[in-house]
Parts: C-alpha cells; structure tokens; sequence
C-alpha cells in the first residue's frame, strides 16, 4: 500500500528516496537539466539559516536584487563572474 503526504507525495516507507538530491553523491545537481533564462517568479531551494537550516523556496524575484538577479543569472549563463 502507497502512502502520500499533504502534499500528494508518495512516502517511502524504507527511509530511503532514491528521487532525493543527497548530501554525499557527486554530480546530481548538474544532470538536473538547465534553464538558461530564469525569471522573476522561478523557484530555488535554499537552507534557511535564520531557522536551523530548514529547506525553504525562494522566488527568483524576491530575492534582494529582484529583477537585476535575474538580468544577471541569464547574462552569466556563459559563466562570467
């Protein structure tokens, strides 16, 4: 029997989710594939530091720089710093 969370996830009853980005495997996040013109209302995942490092999203937009982060991540999608 499959159990799902309010959120309409399916929990895995081993402990184990092999769908998760882990901590100790090399690689995962760079074959996620890329978008290369963010926008304002896409979403990151941070850890909240202010609140024990709890996973929290993040706006592109609400960020501090608000739309200047955005021209800048699709100008540096060629990797300038």
């Amino acid at each position: 029997m499959k159990v799902y969370d309010a959120n309409g996830l399916e929990k895995v009853s081993s402990g184990v989710d092999n769908d998760a980005i882990h901590d100790n495997v090399a690689g995962e996040i760079a074959a996620i594939t890329e978008k290369v013109s963010p926008v304002s209302g896409d979403l990151l995942v941070i850890e909240d530091s202010g609140a024990a490092n709890v996973k929290k999203r993040v706006q592109i937009g609400n960020l501090p720089a608000g739309a200047a982060t955005v021209a800048f991540l699709s100008w540096n999608k060629f990797g300038v710093d």
